[in-house]
């Protein structure tokens, strides 16, 4: 169907004769957008539009899959960025309208907002609104973003978000989808950009893993080094050494109990004296967001476990 539209219009704009043989066997070629000639092969037309994929793709499933128009579905927008809306500026149609006409369509307008304006859908745009922000301060990937979707119209089927904010809610999904895909940001730092405090962000992401029984993997002390030294500016050689301190102390089992980020600052302060690096507990404990007094608790638990020898 799509080659005889192309071959209709090639033949309407630049006619249906050859004008090097004249041979009226003309052939569209819809993935190249030319038309040419069976005869003598030449090109007559190479301005076709092309009706192909916009997307590469290597094999016949991925052609299938990724062959669309349009912008593609996302979790992150309410109505998943598939609605349409039915317009009434009849100014900028040509040609006159009835009015029996205009009153069809003013009334397929109307209906078409009540059905897409639902308590649900007003719902998700106002939170969808708030994660695009929260997102953009707080520096979340699109994957994070769409998980963090996922998440929230699960609670929201569950009915999780009754008698509780939209914002709280869904700064607990956020926090939950930065924990499934290991990107380090804590309940604090989600609260400074939201207004809702962390104890209460806490409580929803505690009721959240509950009823919608999250496959979440425990946070690893490591995966807090790179950020806290980042902050604080501290070399790669450094980080690895604290890394390694860490595994050591997973292996003697004396880390039960205790705040990833607490371990991660006492570690990497460890490092730092063993390898002469000048910094201070108070700059660590900054980075980290835990108190100087719990560094020290740390620290001295760490090398009190691994016997370690400091000068």
């Amino acid at each position: 169907m799509i080659n005889q539209s192309l071959e209709h219009t090639s033949n309407d704009f630049y006619g249906n004769i050859c004008p090097e043989c004249g041979s009226n066997n003309l052939i569209p070629d819809v993935n190249g957008g030319e038309t040419f000639c069976s005869e003598c092969g030449i090109v007559t037309n190479d301005m076709l539009v092309s009706r192909s994929s916009e997307w590469r793709a290597f094999n016949a499933v991925e052609n299938e899959k990724r062959n669309r128009v349009g912008a593609p579905r996302s979790n992150a927008v309410g109505d998943y960025g598939l609605s349409t809306k039915i317009g009434t500026n009849f100014n900028a149609i040509k040609g006159k309208i009835s009015t029996e006409r205009k009153f069809q369509i003013r009334r397929m307008s109307k209906w078409q907002s009540r059905i897409t304006n639902s308590k649900k859908i007003s719902n998700l745009n106002i939170a969808m609104g708030i994660l695009a922000r929260l997102c953009s301060h707080l520096h979340i990937p699109r994957n994070v973003k769409e998980q963090t979707a996922i998440y929230y119209r699960k609670a929201l089927k569950e009915g999780l978000v009754k008698g509780r904010s939209i914002e709280s809610i869904l700064a607990a999904c956020l926090y939950a989808a930065c924990r499934l895909t290991k990107i380090q940001r804590s309940l604090k730092e989600i609260s400074e950009f939201s207004t809702c405090e962390a104890k209460e962000l806490a409580r929803c992401y505690r009721d959240i893993y509950n009823h919608l029984e999250l496959d979440i993997p425990r946070e690893k002390a490591q995966n807090n080094v790179p950020k806290i030294a980042n902050i604080v500016g501290i070399r790669q050689v450094v980080q690895r050494e604290a890394i390694d301190i860490l595994r050591d102390a997973e292996e003697q089992k004396i880390t039960a109990g205790m705040a990833p980020s607490s371990l991660a600052a006492a570690a990497l302060y460890i490092a730092c004296m063993k390898t002469n690096t000048k910094t201070t507990q108070k700059e660590i404990a900054y980075a980290a967001g835990v108190s100087e007094v719990t560094l020290r608790n740390r620290y001295k638990g760490l090398v009190q476990g691994l016997d370690l020898q400091m000068n």
